[in-house]
């Protein structure tokens, strides 16, 4: 990759990953807005996410396919999970846990039943991909993945590993340190916010040319495919009408991580954008000026 774009990339990644995560902190911290309170919300609501989520991957993978798909159905389902793993702030949500609890194995082994499931969707979502192409696939086989993982594969494995999880709770505990958090947990959060800033920048790249050439349709589409991807895109209008919290309260709290990643994203797509126009538009020499 030619040095002008890693210019580019590299403040753009660190400024979208700050940018973002500082609407959470900052909603956290300053504002006082809870944490969301999903205990009370029926499961028919989270398996509209995660058919969403899994559908706006089969969006994602067919866009993204052209690059990804040259792997093989192995190598190319390894890049897709690792995409959505990162994308999912998985080694970060392993790291905060550890950092507030300090509790650190624990946190790792409760990450273990999701990355399978995230694996296997990755999986089932690549090899559809292989099946059958075109874009009114994509729907079809996010539902149909979406409800085999949640009906089929996502029981099986919370009845494997619940016990077990139960079995060591001992390796866990609750919360050291509390909200305000200070920098002993604010370094960390901002420093492993690079896991997703990253994640969502490979995305653009991966699918950027495939999108709408007009650049604010474009990035509104990027936007949405990672805002459901997250998973966050219909939980201000599926979960705060189910909180145990009042509507209003529930819905800010649901915002902080729709706002989030609605910046990580926008911020991404304009990062690839701009990286991409520098090297594609370079500053001719003297020489060349005079030639033309």
């Amino acid at each position: 990759m030619p040095a002008t774009k890693w210019k580019t990339l590299l403040p753009g990644v660190v400024i979208s990953g700050a940018c973002a995560l500082s609407i959470h902190v900052v909603m956290l911290q300053v504002l006082g807005v809870s944490f969301p309170d999903t205990r009370s919300t029926p499961v028919w609501t989270h398996m509209l996410i995660e058919i969403s989520a899994i559908t706006a991957t089969c969006a994602f993978y067919g866009l993204a396919r052209p690059v990804l798909g040259k792997g093989g159905l192995i190598l190319s389902t390894v890049a897709l999970f690792a995409l959505t793993a990162m994308e999912h702030e998985t080694v970060r949500g392993i790291i905060m846990n550890g950092v507030v609890t300090t509790a650190w194995l624990y946190p790792i082994l409760q990450a273990l039943p999701g990355l399978f499931l995230l694996f296997t969707s990755a999986a089932l979502v690549v090899f559809s991909g292989e099946l059958a192409q075109g874009r009114w696939v994509w729907p079809v086989a996010g539902a149909a993945i979406g409800f085999f993982v949640h009906f089929a594969v996502a029981p099986l494995v919370e009845s494997v590993s619940s016990p077990l999880l139960s079995s060591l709770s001992y390796l866990g505990h609750k919360d050291v340190y509390s909200i305000p958090y200070g920098w002993n947990v604010l370094v960390p959060a901002y420093v492993s916010y690079l896991e997703p800033a990253v994640a969502t920048v490979i995305m653009a790249a991966l699918v950027w040319d495939r999108l709408s050439k007009r650049i604010l349709v474009r990035l509104a589409q990027f936007v949405i495919i990672v805002l459901f991807m997250d998973g966050v895109a219909l939980r201000w209008f599926l979960y705060a009408p189910f909180s145990s919290s009042p509507l209003g309260e529930a819905v800010l709290s649901e915002s902080q991580f729709l706002f989030e990643a609605t910046v990580l994203a926008l911020l991404s797509g304009l990062t690839w954008h701009y990286a991409s126009v520098h090297v594609a538009t370079p500053h001719k020499s003297e020489a060349e000026v005079n030639a033309i």
